[in-house]
């Protein structure tokens, strides 16, 4: 995302921190739960799908519209969380 972001420096070699998600989703043992807004201008709305298509069941998608990146969550949000947990509760 860093090369992505600033195409013009470096950012491949710079950044430490690969954060390569989609190369670990796949080994969490949890319930995932994704959320993403449709207006983000950092993280493009397809990398998210990617992301949850590689993770494993139980998961949750929650698109909301017109939100941008690291926007306050409502209640849509925690409802959300919410049903994932329950549907997951043994």
């Amino acid at each position: 995302m860093a090369q992505k972001t600033v195409p013009w420096l470096p950012a491949r070699w710079l950044a430490r921190n690969r954060l390569n998600n989609l190369s670990k989703i796949d080994k969490v043992g949890y319930p995932v739960f994704i959320t993403h807004g449709t207006a983000d201008p950092v993280i493009p709305f397809r990398q998210r799908e990617r992301l949850y298509e590689a993770a494993r069941e139980p998961k949750r998608f929650l698109r909301i519209s017109g939100v941008a990146h690291m926007h306050p969550v409502g209640a849509e949000f925690y409802a959300a969380v919410r049903a994932l947990l329950d549907d997951t509760r043994p």
